[in-house]
């Protein structure tokens, strides 16, 4: 890989379950051992947020509401939103996915 190496770490909430807590752990441990650089998107939000985000900078995706909601404006922000957050990802190295959990069936 050419340039800096840039992680993404992804989690499905922030909740203290135990993929949640495990992922807080591995961030903690890697941010500790290395100088790379490193993103955290959640997939919803959760009372563990503040600690990933003192970590390092996390976005949290939380589409349940845009799914819910049948206004065609609310849904074009939220994709607009998501291109936004997506773009802010680009020359990622690597995505670690600690979750199953991709996406929301509608």
């Amino acid at each position: 890989m050419q340039g800096e190496k840039k992680i993404l770490f992804v989690g499905h909430k922030a909740n203290r379950s135990g993929a949640p807590v495990l992922l807080l752990n591995i961030i903690r441990e890697f941010k500790k051992k290395t100088g790379i650089e490193f993103q955290i998107l959640l997939m919803e939000d959760g009372e563990l947020v503040k600690e990933f985000e003192s970590l390092g900078k996390t976005f949290v995706w939380d589409n349940k509401a845009a799914a819910s909601n049948k206004n065609i404006f609310s849904r074009i922000g939220f994709i607009l939103k998501g291109i936004v957050v997506l773009f802010k990802f680009k020359g990622t190295s690597l995505v670690f996915f600690n979750t199953i959990t991709n996406g929301y069936m509608h």
